[in-house]
């Protein structure tokens, strides 16, 4: 094929292209908004004197909003009670704890992501 010949097949598929990415709000994807899901926190949990209550202690997570902390007495968190707190708050007493059973605890950090949208990380490891 010669040059025009190829340049007559390539310029329709270009303009269809740049007709939909104009029309349909198509954004390219940049590097820094392919990962932007804030880490996941390191935590600690230790049962305080009161019956069903425990103090949980959670690593600053730069970049994060808040902490998702939710607690259960089934290890595969099927049901479970759900808490946020902001990002400044390193230490929450959870006082909504069943007694004399064992609870497990989780807890992720969350943020907004170059296009605001609300992301969270992965959960931390349960305690």
């Amino acid at each position: 094929m010669k040059i025009r010949e190829k340049m007559r097949l390539i310029v329709p598929a270009l303009t269809l292209m740049l007709t939909l990415i104009i029309c349909c709000g198509v954004e390219p994807v940049h590097a820094e908004e392919v990962n932007t899901a804030v880490p996941a926190p390191t935590v600690s949990a230790e049962a305080t004197k009161k019956p069903g209550e425990a103090e949980v202690k959670i690593s600053p997570v730069p970049g994060a909003e808040g902490f998702k902390i939710q607690s259960s007495t089934d290890p595969a968190f099927g049901a479970f009670q759900e808490i946020k707190v902001p990002a400044e708050k390193t230490s929450v007493i959870l006082t909504y704890l069943v007694p004399k059973k064992v609870n497990y605890i989780r807890v992720c950090s969350y943020g907004k992501n170059a296009k605001g949208k609300e992301e969270s990380s992965d959960w931390s490891t349960v305690c």
